[in-house]
């Protein structure tokens, strides 16, 4: 019976691994962001766009616009960024010429491939004065096959299987507010992560009941060696269990580690959370490794929700940096970017700096905050480490207990 067990306990902690696992390969989406989006003014917005076919690559994508209603003026202005190989299109209605869709398509010897994903930019406004903006798109594969990412999130909140790529608007003049958010890839570490910690513990449990009722069998053990030696059997299952289990954790972790290995934050300058009398001419942000030259941005929001930043992000090797204007009330200035790592992941965060004494400088415009401090990819909480190595010991301390048992048992 216990055999039977064994086996049971070992193929569901395998399916469950393997149906997880999946459920984090599969959850890569077409995404939008836009790092200043907010209701009424102009904004980049960027799709991200996997390629989730093993059998074809990426040809073509068409997003759609929302429709517009009598006396809406709102994305009356679409245009496109040029990308290589690539001729993008922005149809209008033939009526009030208001742009509709726009649709980009690969020229020949031109797609994307296995593992890989592209990022289509659009420059539109004024956006529209609601909470979200969602974009409708069409990937279609070389092989003909058409996926449309138009579902709505679920009534329960969960997230369907082609969910729309939506972009959150922040309210016009809201320095707090939010910008969009990319769901990107990093998450699924998190999510590995997590399922390392479960499987963990599974193992952990299981050896902890392989030594329960090995030891409690030894207690007995004036039943006779039959009692001892199904004891010691049942016991080996339960343990071998548990080591299955956290082995699939321990691999769990491994992958992990190597799926979040993106650009991270070194240093900036001016330092996280230093002091000034005097404000910077510049910013700079030192990454792990080197960037990307496109797409990236940084931007630098005062005390009174203003913008103090000025002119384009450059980029140098693993440094990107902006300049700054004379700034101007005292407190805290916060330095928001948004940076492309050499593996192709968007890596989002914030710093901040606080000046102590007043300058002279004119504000910019209003703009909204960027993401939550932190780059992508942190899984947060508690580690799962400590669940896979309790059971690991668990199971070393068991297999101690019937080897150099038995051996005293033979003596």
């Amino acid at each position: 019976m216990h055999t039977w067990i064994t086996r049971a306990c070992v193929t569901a902690g395998t399916v469950s691994a393997v149906g997880l696992l999946g459920a984090g390969t599969a959850s890569a989406h077409v995404t939008a962001s836009s790092p200043d989006a907010r209701q009424g003014s102009y904004a980049v917005i960027t799709l991200l766009v996997p390629n989730e076919s093993a059998k074809a690559t990426t040809t073509g994508l068409t997003v759609t616009l929302p429709a517009h209603v009598a006396g809406d003026t709102s994305l009356s202005s679409v245009r496109t960024s040029p990308m290589p190989g690539w001729t993008a299109t922005v149809t209008k209605d033939p009526t009030t010429s208001a742009p509709t869709a726009v649709t980009w398509t690969a020229a020949q010897g031109t797609s994307i491939g296995d593992n890989q994903y592209g990022q289509f930019q659009l420059s539109v406004g004024t956006l529209p004065n609601s909470g979200t903006l969602s974009l409708p798109a069409m990937q279609t594969y070389s092989d003909g096959s058409v996926v449309k990412w138009e579902e709505p999130a679920k009534p329960d909140g969960s997230e369907p299987e082609h969910p729309v790529p939506t972009v959150q608007l922040a309210a016009a003049g809201d320095p707090h507010a939010v910008s969009a958010t990319v769901a990107a890839p990093p998450a699924a570490a998190s999510t590995t992560d997590g399922t390392a910690r479960w499987l963990g513990g599974v193992g952990l449990v299981l050896g902890a009941l392989g030594l329960a009722l090995g030891g409690g069998a030894a207690l007995r053990s004036r039943g006779g060696a039959a009692l001892r030696a199904r004891g010691r059997s049942l016991m080996l299952s339960w343990l071998r269990t548990g080591a299955v289990t956290a082995v699939l954790g321990v691999a769990l972790l491994l992958g992990a580690g190597l799926a979040s290995a993106h650009s991270y934050l070194v240093s900036s300058d001016p330092a996280d959370g230093a002091s000034l009398a005097t404000g910077p001419s510049r910013v700079t942000l030192t990454f792990n490794e080197e960037l990307q030259t496109s797409f990236d941005s940084l931007s630098v929001v005062g005390p009174d929700g203003n913008r103090w930043s000025t002119g384009d992000t450059s980029v140098q090797g693993a440094t990107a940096g902006i300049a700054l204007t004379a700034l101007g009330p005292v407190g805290k200035y916060t330095v928001a970017y948004r940076v492309i790592s050499a593996d192709s992941h968007p890596v989002t965060g914030t710093v901040s700096f606080t000046l102590t004494a007043a300058g002279t400088g004119t504000p910019g415009p209003k703009a909204g905050s960027a993401p939550s401090a932190g780059t992508t990819g942190g899984s947060g909480g508690v580690s799962a480490w400590p669940f896979v190595v309790g059971a690991v010991v668990v199971f070393g301390i068991g297999i101690a207990v019937v080897t150099f048992g038995g051996r005293r048992r033979r003596a």
